[in-house]
C-alpha cells in the first residue's frame, strides 16, 4: 500500500508539472480557436485545478473543441453519504467551459453520469442529454526511470505493475464505454 501511494503522489507530481493552468488555456483558445464540435464533452481528471491532460492533448494534436466542456472531478468525502444537495459543486470557468466537483461519500460507489444527471436537473449545468455527451479521460503508460526522487527503482517498477493491473478509471466511474475516448499520455517517473 506504501508503493501505491508513493507511486500516485509522484505521478500526481508528473501530472503538474505538464497540467496547464485554466486561465492559460481559455487564454490560449481564445487567442487561437480550435474548430469547434456540436455537443458537450465530459473531460474527466483527479484534481479540481488545471485542465485535464486529455483535454489539452486532444485540442494540440486534433485541433477542436466541443462548444460545451465540462472538466470533472470526483471527491471522496469522509462522510459515508453525500446528500443530493451537496453532491455537486459546479464552477464556471469560461462561457463554454465549467469545472463540476462530484462530492462522494466513502460508503457509495462513484457514478459520474448519475452525478451529471443531479446537476442538469438542478439547472447547475446547461441541459444536454447525458446519452449524447463524450467522455474523455487519460490511458496512462508509465515508465520508471528514477527521474523523481522518494522511490527506488524496485518500488518504481512494482507500483508501474500495479497501475497497470488497476481497474481501468472509465470502469470505476461507471463511464458508458460507447460514449468514452482514451487519450494515451506517457509519463517516466
Amino acid at each position: 500500500m506504501l508503493t501505491w501511494r508513493k507511486g500516485q503522489e509522484t505521478m500526481d507530481q508528473a501530472r503538474m508539472q505538464v497540467r496547464e493552468k485554466s486561465s492559460e488555456f481559455v487564454e490560449r483558445i481564445e487567442a487561437d480557436p480550435p474548430f469547434q464540435i456540436p455537443g458537450t464533452a465530459v473531460v474527466l481528471g483527479r484534481r479540481l485545478q488545471g485542465v485535464p491532460l486529455s483535454l489539452t492533448r486532444n485540442v494540440k494534436f486534433n485541433h477542436v473543441l466541443h462548444e460545451r466542456v465540462l472538466l470533472v472531478a470526483v471527491v471522496l468525502t469522509e462522510s459515508p453519504r453525500e446528500s443530493d444537495e451537496e453532491r455537486v459543486k459546479v464552477t464556471v470557468i469560461s462561457d463554454r467551459i465549467a469545472r463540476v466537483e462530484l462530492r462522494v461519500g466513502f460508503m457509495e460507489s462513484v457514478d459520474v453520469p448519475k452525478g451529471l444527471s443531479v446537476a442538469v436537473a438542478r439547472g447547475q449545468i446547461a441541459e444536454c442529454n447525458l446519452r449524447d455527451v463524450t467522455y474523455y479521460t487519460g490511458h496512462e503508460t508509465i515508465i520508471p526511470t528514477g527521474r523523481y526522487p522518494g522511490m527506488a527503482r524496485w518500488r518504481e517498477k512494482i507500483f508501474v505493475l500495479m497501475h497497470h493491473n488497476a481497474q481501468r478509471p472509465a470502469a470505476y466511474l461507471k463511464i458508458p464505454t460507447d460514449q468514452l475516448m482514451e487519450i494515451g499520455i506517457e509519463f517516466e517517473i
